[in-house]
Formats: C-alpha cells, structure tokens, sequence
C-alpha cells in the first residue's frame, strides 16, 4: 500500500469517527429530552422507562469512550509519521 493510499485511509477513518462523534452527540442530546420527558410527573407514564433509560445511559457511555479511544489509536499527524 503507497504512503498516499495510507493517508486517505486514515483521513476516512478520522472523518467517520468524527462523524461518530457528532452522532454520539445528538444521541446523547436526545437522551436527555427523554430523560426529561420521561421525569415530568404531571404525566401519565412518569417513569415508566427508568430501566431503559439507566441501560442507555450506559450504552452510550461504553459508547462514547470506545470511539475517544479509537480517535487516539488513528495517527493525527500524519506528515510526522511518513517523515
């Protein structure tokens, strides 16, 4: 594999898993809405997803650990690790 075919491979990979990230995010935001939706006590069903949300919670934390773990394992500098 060329040295250029290298750098393309890992600039996809750091896109993807900046991807990733920004969907981690939006996922993270929309866990917190329905963790509030899920707490308003004026309402029918008021926590009646507590289960779920605690395994979420967790999911998404194994989740987003796992890809801050693969950003560090892709070379950022890339002109260094060809020089």
């Amino acid at each position: 594999m060329t040295t250029t075919m290298k750098e393309n491979n890992y600039e996809q990979k750091k896109q993807v898993l900046e991807h990733m990230e920004e969907l981690m995010n939006c996922f993270t935001d929309k866990l917190k809405i329905l963790e509030a939706l899920d707490g308003d006590r004026a309402c029918s069903g008021c926590a009646d997803l507590n289960d779920q949300l605690d395994s979420l919670w967790k999911h998404q934390t194994k989740l987003k650990h796992a890809i801050s773990r693969a950003k560090e394992v892709v070379p950022n500098d890339l002109a260094k690790l060809y020089s």
